[in-house]
């Protein structure tokens, strides 16, 4: 039987007792009906001679197989390349595996013998075996006295067999069918049922270690790799001269390889573990732990890709931290994604995208390319899109808590008009539409406070913030209402950071202070420092995702440290999350490692530098450590007063007080009150009244 006898037979097994229509077969294999009525009789002469039941040609122009699954199933597992007659293109790839997985050379003789296929076919066939494993990077070499043996690196060897190995794989199934002797006698030259299932329990001992989930799809490929390299080790084939390339994950790999040796008693080299690292780069996750060793660096580039975006679409986007938790996550996912694209055609019609935000996005592009060394294509700058276009609504959705005057100088038409095009872009809630000369008597009369006045006429000595505009609302129109709505929310709409009424110590201390003002003239700041540090140390508390003030309390806040290098400011804004256990000593040592590495990139803002490292590196659980320099010190060109450690122990638990962080410090008042604080307690105080009012 060949190929199509052996499929046809197979249909037939699977669906027994079941009617198959002759027609049906015949279009599915491309041939006549004529033909599948021959297949069926040299079949059944198959089926005949091994003593089995046969194929019944029904007279309605159907067939049917009434005979035993299970022993048919046992015949075509045990068959071999005698009964069965391979294709031209499966004999390339069973003679391609079989030169690449020899220990040495591989006679023609032996060749011939094995697929039972003449000489003289075998040597027609080497010329299309020669040039597909040409295409991968290997050659097959002939000796007169010994025969045949592919040469090359042991890395491109497991490329081809990985890739002749996968065509017969389909999941923890492990064959596509259990029938066709392809497909086995391929399977078998690198299947071993007890590596099979250890190898599989230490990849999902390990997913559950690192806190990662494979795809199917990967968990597929690792498994076959890893059969693969066994077999290869086992025969004394080892890789060199590997590279880690993109994400290291070699502390996994290391992991899994461990657990090889000790269960398939085999020696596993450095250069292994290197090519295991960058096998992971190329799977697919369904979670993946951050345990990124630039997860901070994805997260700094993204704030500063979002600054630059605000700041060419005059629309201040910083504020907005499910923005930037999405744009990060979905950055993260593409860096790991390997070189597969996201499709947007299913998520967002280009007909609707507006032209300056995909302008600004466009140009600022750059900024995650080169941090993440791709190129982003242009679906993937379409999703990016997306998530501006998501931020800006909310924007407008938040301008919705502004209440809002409209003056117009024309009739009421025109007043409605104007309100109605506000309205598509900033859905204000409008107090009142009033002409200019009735402007101070709607503002004595109204009982609700009015945040903007939009005015179509010029006005004067208002008592409220006011925004002169055309009657046909331009574009510069938009952004200046934009501006003062800003300017508005930060100012006089502040977000209460304890739900449910929970107490803090910044509440608190605000009382005490009040009393202590009231009832003492003059008491030393000594004092106000001492019952500040029991106030915060009797409150002090752990979340899942923490403020900024709460991870920077007065008792992690260092004023005047005297340091002559980056090195040594690292170290020493360190030594409290060292002390309490936070970070281990390595970690220290990494933070260092990755400015020498990156360059300032930690540098954040203006004098202000947030070392940190990966999960990995040892840290134990987050926190921040912020010290304030007596002198500034150079970071790689860039002079930095103040060095906040941040440790790091995922994605998450951290980007909370981060993205506040940088956010207070593009806030000037906030700068000058850091510099003009003169304790621990004050620079806390601080933190805590501007995140509150401003965040």
């Amino acid at each position: 039987m060949d190929k199509r006898k052996s499929e046809i037979l197979i249909k037939l097994v699977e669906h027994a007792n079941k009617e198959q229509r002759i027609a049906e077969l015949a279009e599915l294999h491309g041939v006549t009906e004529k033909t599948i009525r021959n297949d069926i009789k040299e079949i059944n002469r198959f089926l005949e001679s091994h003593s089995h039941d046969q194929i019944q040609l029904l007279g309605n122009g159907n067939v049917c197989f009434s005979g035993s699954q299970k022993e048919i199933t046992a015949l075509l597992e045990n068959n071999n390349f005698y009964s069965y007659k391979l294709e031209k293109a499966e004999r390339k790839l069973v003679i391609s595996l079989l030169l690449v997985q020899a220990k040495g050379y591989v006679t023609i003789a032996s060749l011939a013998d094995r697929l039972y296929v003449s000489r003289a076919t075998l040597l027609n066939d080497l010329k299309d075996v020669k040039v597909y494993i040409r295409e991968h990077h290997l050659k097959v070499t002939s000796h007169p006295n010994k025969g045949l043996l592919v040469e090359g690196s042991e890395r491109d060897k497991r490329k081809l067999a990985f890739e002749i190995y996968s065509t017969c794989y389909q999941g923890k199934g492990r064959q596509k069918t259990n029938f066709n002797p392809f497909e086995s006698f391929v399977l078998k030259l690198i299947e071993n049922d007890e590596i099979i299932k250890i190898i599989e329990k230490i990849i999902i001992e390990v997913e559950s270690l690192h806190h990662i989930s494979l795809t199917d799809e990967s968990f597929d490929k690792l498994l076959i790799y890893l059969l693969i390299t066994v077999k290869r080790i086992q025969k004394g084939f080892y890789v060199s001269n590997i590279r880690i390339v993109g994400e290291n994950w070699l502390e996994i790999s290391k992991n899994i390889f461990e657990r090889i040796s000790q269960y398939c008693d085999v020696e596993i080299t450095e250069e292994e573990e290197k090519l295991l690292s960058n096998i992971f780069n190329g799977l697919n996750y369904l979670k993946k732990s951050s345990e990124d060793t630039e997860i901070v660096k994805l997260q700094i580039i993204t704030r500063k890709f979002i600054e630059e975006v605000s700041q060419a679409l005059q629309i201040d986007l910083n504020g907005d931290y499910m923005f930037f938790e999405n744009l990060v996550n979905h950055l993260e996912s593409f860096a790991n994604r390997g070189n597969t694209s996201f499709q947007i055609e299913d998520v967002f019609d280009d007909k609707s995208i507006p032209h300056e935000v995909y302008q600004a996005v466009n140009n600022n592009i750059h900024i995650i390319q080169k941090a993440l060394e791709k190129q982003i294509n242009e679906s993937e700058l379409y999703y990016i899109v997306v998530h501006v276009c998501a931020a800006i609504e909310r924007k407008k959705y938040r301008a919705s808590k502004v209440n809002a005057m409209v003056v117009c100088g024309g009739g009421v038409g025109t007043s409605q008009l104007i309100a109605a095009r506000l309205n598509n872009h900033f859905n204000f809630k409008f107090v009142d539409i009033v002409a200019r000369h009735d402007l101070f008597h709607a503002l004595n009369k109204s009982n609700q406070k009015v945040d903007l006045i939009i005015s179509t006429v010029p006005l004067e000595d208002v008592p409220v913030d006011y925004v002169v505009i055309s009657p046909n609302l331009t574009g510069n129109d938009i952004l200046r209402i934009y501006e003062k709505v800003e300017r508005i929310k930060k100012e006089n709409i502040h977000i209460d950071l304890n739900e449910h009424g929970k107490k803090d110590p910044h509440q608190l201390m605000e009382q005490i202070i009040q009393v202590t003002d009231k009832y003492v003239k003059d008491y030393s700041s000594q004092l106000l420092d001492e019952l500040m540090s029991v106030v915060y140390g009797f409150f002090k508390e752990e979340s899942q995702q923490p403020n900024l003030y709460q991870l920077l309390q007065p008792d992690h806040i260092q004023l005047d440290v005297e340091c002559g290098t980056y090195e040594e400011a690292i170290r020493k804004s360190a030594q409290k999350l060292l002390k309490e256990g936070a970070i281990e000593e390595r970690y220290i040592h990494a933070m260092i490692q990755s400015v020498k590495n990156y360059g300032p990139y930690i540098v954040i803002s203006e004098g202000f530098a947030v070392p940190h490292a990966a999960t990995d590196d040892g840290s134990n659980r987050v926190g921040m450590n912020l010290i304030r320099l007596k002198d500034p010190v150079d970071f790689l060109g860039k002079a930095v007063q103040y060095v906040c450690c941040l440790s790091v122990v995922d994605a998450k638990k951290h980007l909370n007080a981060f993205f506040h962080l940088v956010n207070l410090l593009q806030n000037p008042e906030f700068r000058m009150q850091l510099d003009k604080a003169t304790t621990p307690n004050k620079i806390a105080m601080v933190i805590k009244d501007f995140e509150k009012k401003f965040v």
